[in-house]
C-alpha cells in the first residue's frame, strides 16, 4: 500500500513538474514573439522615417520661363532631349528598348497627363506609334521622390520633366515590368508648346 501511495505521489510529482515545465515554455515563447514583434515594429518604424525623410518637398526656383522644382536644389543638364520631331517615335522606343536609356538624363517636355495616382508627360498623336498608349496619345510616365506647391491641372499644364528612365515590378502592373521617369527636375511651363505630335 505504501508503494502504491508513493508511485502514485511520485506519477503525480511528474505531472505537476510537466505542466510547470509547459507553462514557463509558454511564457518563454510568448516573450520571444513580443519581443519579435517590438523589434519589428521598430524595423517598420524605421522605414516610414526613411520614407518620410525621402517624400520631401521639392525645391522652388523662378526661372524665366516658368517655375522649377527640383529634388536637392539643382537644376539638372539633360542627356538627351525628346523634342517636337520623332517624339512619338521615341517613346515607343523606350518602353520597346529601354536598356538604350538606363543612365541618361532624359528631358521630355509635354502636357500633364493623369489617370488617377499615375502622372505622365506626353502630347496628342496622329499617328499612335506607342504600342503602350491609348489613341490618340503618346506618353510616358513619370514619379517624383517627394511633392510640389502647385496642383496641375490635366491637358491644360505644360511641364518639362529632367529625370532617369527607371524600371519597376509591382502589384500596381500585377508584377509586370513598367517603367516610368524618375524625375530631378519639374519645370512648370509658362508657355504652352506643340500639343501634337505626328511621329
Amino acid at each position: 500500500m505504501n508503494k502504491k501511495k508513493i508511485l502514485w505521489i511520485v506519477l503525480l510529482t511528474i505531472v505537476i513538474a510537466g505542466i510547470g515545465i509547459g507553462i514557463f515554455a509558454l511564457n518563454q515563447n510568448k516573450e520571444n514573439k513580443t519581443s519579435e514583434n517590438n523589434s519589428t515594429n521598430e524595423t517598420n518604424d524605421n522605414t516610414k522615417s526613411e520614407n518620410t525623410v525621402k517624400n520631401v518637398e521639392y525645391q522652388k526656383i523662378e526661372l524665366d520661363d516658368g517655375i522649377l522644382y527640383s529634388v536637392d536644389g539643382e537644376k539638372y543638364n539633360a542627356d538627351m532631349v525628346i523634342g517636337d520631331n520623332y517624339f512619338d517615335t521615341t517613346i515607343s522606343d523606350m518602353y520597346i528598348n529601354p536598356e538604350d536609356y538606363y543612365g541618361s538624363k532624359i528631358q521630355i517636355e509635354g502636357m500633364y497627363l493623369t489617370d488617377g495616382s499615375y502622372t505622365s508627360v506626353g502630347r496628342y498623336s496622329t499617328s499612335s506609334l506607342c504600342a503602350f498608349c491609348p489613341a490618340g496619345y503618346s506618353f510616358i510616365e513619370y514619379q517624383l521622390d517627394g511633392t510640389i506647391d502647385k496642383e496641375l491641372e490635366a491637358e491644360k499644364d505644360w511641364i518639362k520633366i529632367i529625370g532617369t528612365l527607371e524600371k519597376a515590378n509591382d502589384e500596381t502592373s500585377f508584377y509586370q515590368d513598367y517603367f516610368y521617369i524618375k524625375a530631378l527636375n519639374i519645370e512648370i511651363m509658362n508657355e504652352k508648346g506643340n500639343d501634337t505630335v505626328n511621329n
